[in-house]
């Protein structure tokens, strides 16, 4: 690849401006929430939907890759503690969400990305020779395929980030900022103040609450003990049978002919998960152990649903046919050199430790496609026929036939959860969030209103048992109860002291209201808006925020810093210089009136994807963002 752009002298343009594309619009509203609902029977290879357009998962993978490119940059050391708080896959499935919202709805308010204006983006960024004319077709697409892009993907990227930016424009247009939001953001840049405070702390406050005391308190507050409620589903779990799928000859050769020639391999893992790159000697000793199980004969898929700890695990660690570049770098390229049946030896990833067995790997053209023409029809159909006969069985349900009758009739077992609460997940494999939701809105002895599809097969599910929020004990929860009691008395106790204190500082002046109270003032050097106070103060948003707004003189009711209270007096603030002021107004307005525009245009996204969703219109492929997430 470096070869490629050493041939230019504006190479480096060229790399920098492809980051930034891959990047695009999505990138300015990676925190946009776009919540995902349920799988939508969605190609494998395919993460979302928006509309008619297909979000892959090439284009998944190379800008999570980016993400987590930015963050560990911006984090250094400390990305992988906060890695799983961050949730980069499910960042980057709603990043492009938005993107791809935004550019179908600047196409229904009737804006477009003209080609001329696609070319001019494109050489803008450095895709010209000498004498400033475009490089040609073959250059051109040799650059983008340095960077795993096609000409597709990248006109695709930029016609979307030509829409973002026409759409932008149209809604924000006229925005505008008043000159007394100019002279405060002024005076937040250059502004110094000097403060009198005084710290209120509920450390130094020490209740001794009694039996009699904690038993009152305790009833006085029933919904801070009293635990959630509960609830039970009983199901039918209709598994996938794909090795028992007849298929003709001429389904086969109809499904070959739009089946690629791509290398594909099918294979199973067994993964002992880690933190990101993290060497977890326990996990590899554990490795180590299964993988001398399997050597000595040991069922693998057996193994796998013991210790796997990934979605694959139900499905005895397979993995079905996939591509290079699907999944980790390290992970291809021992599974691709493996023959079929051949265990690897233990594999380090970022997401933890490997055990790989190949199960399949087509060696000829014709070969390759006929296998997974076969693979393709063989899930296709078992899944279809699956979701018909749970369809079936729900249909009877609804009537009222009984569990019991069914489960004779049809040779199945009723299964049943444990007791869960909303916020944690049942004892079924593989299910997510959305279970938990359309669980805990039903009602008594109803159903869920389709079958519910994991990677093994449907559930058909009902509502069995509800238990009741319950109130426990006293004396079980009085530790908590303590706790909380001492907590709120010493919060309660310091607030009146702060309160009190600042009565008095404003019918006199803080000085005297803390040599009368007998409490400790302290006067801070001056300091800019955004700087560290003191040792004491450090750096509080919610007082500079106030300050801003206050003048000399002016004292502030209690405020929380740091688990203390705060009261505290603008002693003096520096004077504006008007020149320097008058030389930066432009600057300012710029910047305040961008970000008015970027805050108005998020809001007004989130509102279009949000009405997406609630039509359907947005479908995210669950399952494989949850392999991407355990991955």
């Amino acid at each position: 690849m470096l070869k490629v752009f050493r041939e230019k002298r504006d190479s480096l343009k060229w790399i920098l401006w492809l980051l930034i594309v891959v990047l695009g619009a999505g990138m300015v509203l990676f925190f946009v929430d776009t919540p995902t609902g349920q799988s939508s029977g969605l190609f494998t290879l395919e993460i979302a939907r928006v509309r008619d357009q297909s979000i892959g998962v090439s284009e998944f993978r190379r800008q999570q890759n980016q993400l987590v490119g930015i963050y560990r940059q911006q984090l250094g050391e400390n990305f992988e503690e906060f890695v799983d708080q961050l949730n980069i896959p499910g960042q980057t499935v709603n990043s492009l969400v938005t993107e791809y919202s935004i550019a179908s709805h600047a196409l229904d308010m009737g804006l477009v990305a003209t080609d001329s204006e696609l070319r001019e983006v494109i050489l803008s960024f450095g895709f010209k020779d000498e004498e400033g004319m475009f490089v040609g077709a073959d250059r051109y697409t040799a650059i983008l395929q340095a960077n795993n892009l096609t000409v597709s993907e990248f006109e695709g990227n930029i016609r979307r980030g030509i829409l973002r930016d026409k759409l932008r424009h149209l809604i924000t247009f006229g925005l505008s900022v008043s000159p007394e939001d100019l002279r405060r953001e002024f005076g937040k840049q250059e502004q110094q103040t000097r403060l009198n405070y005084v710290v209120f702390d509920p450390a130094r406050i020490s209740p001794n609450p009694s039996q009699k005391e904690l038993k009152q308190f305790f009833e006085a507050n029933p919904d801070d003990y009293r635990e959630k409620e509960q609830r039970q589903i009983q199901y039918f779990d209709i598994l996938l049978q794909p090795d028992k799928i007849n298929l003709d000859e001429e389904q086969v050769l109809k499904r070959m002919e739009s089946v690629g020639t791509q290398e594909r391999i099918r294979a199973s893992q067994i993964l002992f998960k880690t933190k990101p790159n993290q060497d977890d000697p326990k996990k590899r000793k554990l490795a180590g152990r299964v993988l001398r199980q399997l050597k000595k004969g040991a069922d693998f898929a057996v193994l796998a649903h013991r210790y796997s700890e990934d979605e694959s695990s139900s499905r005895g660690g397979d993995l079905g046919f996939f591509p290079r570049g699907v999944r980790d770098e390290k992970f291809d390229k021992v599974a691709f050199n493996l023959k079929v049946g051949e265990l690897s030896k233990v594999v380090q990833t970022p997401f933890g430790y490997h055990i790989i067995k190949v199960t399949s790997k087509p060696s000829e053209t014709g070969d390759v496609k006929r296998v997974l023409a076969e693979y393709q029809l063989r899930e296709e159909f078992s899944k279809e026929q699956s979701r018909v006969r749970a369809l079936d069985l729900l249909g009877r349900l609804k009537n009222e036939e009984s569990w019991e009758e069914i489960s004779v009739k049809e040779d199945l077992e009723i299964k049943t959860t444990g007791l869960f609460p909303r916020e944690e997940p049942p004892s079924i494999p593989q299910v997510r969030d959305d279970f938990n939701i359309e669980a805990f809105n039903l009602g008594r002895d109803e159903h869920f209103s389709k079958p519910y599809l994991t990677p093994t097969g449907y559930i058909v599910a009902g509502l069995k048992t509800i238990q009741a929020p319950q109130l426990p004990e006293f004396e079980t929860v009085v530790g908590q109860v303590k706790e909380d009691f001492i907590a709120k008395m010493k919060m309660t106790e310091t607030r009146e002291q702060a309160n009190k204190f600042f009565s008095a500082a404003r019918q006199n002046s803080i000085q005297e209201a803390a040599r009368n109270l007998n409490f400790n003032m302290t006067t801070t050097r001056f300091f800019k808006n955004g700087e560290t106070v003191d040792d004491v103060l450090k750096f509080s948003p919610m007082l500079h925020e106030r300050i801003v707004w206050m003048k000399p003189g002016d004292i502030s009711p209690p405020i929380t810093v740091s688990g203390k209270l705060l009261v505290f007096e603008v002693v003096k603030k520096t004077d504006q210089d008007k020149e320097i002021f008058e030389s930066r107004k432009d600057q300012i307005e710029t910047t305040l009136i961008e970000s008015a525009r970027n805050n108005f245009f998020n809001g007004y996204i989130k509102n279009v994807v949000d009405r997406l969703r609630e039509n359907e219109q947005i479908q995210i492929n669950q399952e494989l963002l949850a392999e991407f997430s355990n991955n």
